[in-house]
């Protein structure tokens, strides 16, 4: 492959973490906090582009748990003023990672509107669109009231299916947290257990007073595809259905995704 004069990419190293960081500042600063703690924990996977040896942009793609070969988009931003170009960066990670066997790719935005700033994420949601990544689900006032969640996704090799059977095990609610970068949506944890005993609205209506008191908004779930008793545990709770991400899992295992609002 002939390279232009452009950024060259390349893998991520611990001396180029406050570059990194720096480079997302430029972005949003909350962006930048919650990408020095992924760093921290692992560089695998992460990337900068340098341009006359300086760094001007960051990218990355991490392992989806509970996956086969699926990822997120790690954090991602080009400073325009040193040369940086978003299109070119996604299109070369987008390459590795379909050299490396990759599935598909997700990538997380929002449609923040930054009172100095604008449109903070609308050239990241632009680069995506161009590159052939859909939109596949949206979670209004998830952020925070009034900024949504965007997942696009963007098939990385041609699927090949296999028919499951249906997971006949019962669902057993595990715990219940906040979502980071989130103000007052929560996540609900859960896990299949044969001995699992069926639930009633009352008992979800401890989890909610719960989350009520903490001041939550929302609480959101999520399940693959070909459990059997989703649909009865959602209804018993209430739950609104709130998407769906396509092969997320692996080629036919969906990412199935439920809302109850306070």
């Amino acid at each position: 492959m002939i390279r232009s004069a452009g950024p060259l990419m390349r893998p991520m190293t611990a001396a180029d973490i406050p570059a990194a960081i720096e480079i997302l500042e430029d972005l949003d600063e909350d962006d930048a906090a919650d990408a020095q703690a992924i760093y921290h924990r692992d560089l695998l996977g992460h990337f900068v582009a340098v341009q006359n040896g300086d760094p001007v942009g960051v990218t990355g793609a991490v392992p989806i748990d509970d996956s086969s070969d699926g990822y997120v988009l790690g954090p991602t931003h080009t400073l325009s003023s040193g040369g940086g170009n978003t299109d070119a960066m996604l299109r070369e990670l987008i390459e590795r990672l379909s050299e490396d066997g990759g599935r598909k790719l997700f990538a997380q935005t929002s449609d923040y509107i930054d009172p100095e700033d604008g449109d903070v994420y609308g050239s990241l949601r632009r680069s995506l669109q161009q590159l052939g990544f859909n939109e596949e689900l949206r979670h209004a006032d998830y952020y925070d009231i009034g900024e949504s969640e965007i997942i696009y996704g963007r098939r990385l090799r041609d699927p090949v299916f296999d028919t499951l059977p249906p997971d006949h095990r019962g669902i057993r609610l595990t715990d219940v947290d906040e979502i980071g970068e989130t103000e007052g949506c929560y996540w609900l944890s859960w896990e299949l257990d044969d001995a699992a005993d069926p639930l009633t609205f009352e008992d979800f209506g401890k989890v909610f007073d719960t989350v009520a008191s903490w001041d939550g908004r929302s609480v959101f779930m999520a399940f693959p595809s070909g459990i059997a008793a989703v649909d009865d545990f959602a209804r018993t709770g209430r739950f609104q259905f709130a998407g769906r991400l396509t092969d997320f899992y692996d080629d036919g295992v969906d990412q199935i995704r439920f809302r109850y609002d306070l």
